[in-house]
């Protein structure tokens, strides 16, 4: 059982998420360690519970995908010898491994390339959810528009679901005059997408530019070809083997990573105002 790593995760249906631990189990086997899944909600007592369940197994590390333990908690871990990894999380303690996207990056390209479309009215998307990295987008999403100018509508309601980018769609287009959309998910984003094309005849990207943030491999569908934001799933996955590969080196530093994201131009976008490396 010394080799084996727990991560932590909410949402398994999540498309994003199920590509993340596709990809970070892979890894794991890759350096022959065992990976055992926990599914628990980012409730903080619901994470304390299973944190502390934790310690009763003789893990080699945590990997924290939901929710932010407190430090108390990465402590009493640490104590144990336990390591913790938080992805796309933060904690008051400069005790655990922090590996994250760079979200105030990704929701300024968002801004700029609808801004590159001329869009002047617009609108963001970013569900109930007090995800950190979430707010994070949709905050440097605002801040880069009010410098241009641009009056910025918020929705921010439900889950972060297809079904709640529908509500979106319905309320926000209901009023008239959004012209541009940035939705802080794929999951949000598709949801709109499909509802402004569909169920309200929406011309996109003729009458309304439309981002989202992830790049899910629905994404890429034809039936969608949705502008994203892409965060590599890839070199997230190998920041956490460094962090592993520090503890077995018995480097009881803290790994703190920021991995740049990029903006994945598809149809949701016009043509011919951006030249990112275009995406399948």
């Amino acid at each position: 059982m010394d080799k084996q790593v727990r991560t932590k995760g909410s949402n398994l249906a999540n498309p994003y998420l199920a590509v993340q631990l596709a990809d970070l189990t892979a890894a794991l086997v890759e350096e022959d360690l065992q990976c055992l899944l926990m599914n628990a909600s980012s409730d903080r007592k619901d994470l304390t519970r299973s944190l502390q369940l934790l310690l009763e197994y003789r893990v080699r590390a945590v990997v924290v995908l939901s929710g932010a333990p407190h430090h108390s908690l990465v402590r009493e871990c640490l104590d144990n010898g336990v390591r913790v990894i938080l992805i796309n999380r933060a904690v008051d303690s400069a005790l655990a491994d922090i590996i994250a996207f760079d979200a105030e990056q990704g929701g300024r390209l968002a801004a700029e390339r609808l801004i590159a479309d001329g869009r002047r009215r617009v609108a963001v998307v970013q569900s109930a959810s007090k995800t950190l990295s979430k707010l994070q987008r949709a905050e440097a999403f605002r801040a880069r528009m009010a410098e241009a100018g641009v009056e910025v509508v918020t929705w921010a309601h439900g889950g972060n679901s297809y079904t709640a980018g529908e509500e979106a769609a319905r309320a926000l287009l209901g009023q008239g005059g959004i012209d541009g959309v940035f939705c802080v998910t794929d999951e949000l984003g598709l949801g709109f997408l499909n509802t402004a094309r569909h169920a309200l005849l929406r011309r996109i990207p003729e009458e309304m530019s439309l981002i989202a943030f992830d790049d899910v491999p629905q994404a890429a569908w034809s039936s969608h070809a949705m502008t994203t934001v892409r965060q590599p799933v890839a070199e997230l996955n190998r920041a956490v083997i460094e962090a592993l590969i520090r503890e077995t080196a018995g480097d009881p530093r803290p790994l703190v990573r920021k991995i740049p994201v990029s903006l994945v131009e598809r149809g949701t976008t016009l043509p011919g105002r951006w030249a990112p490396a275009r995406a399948p």
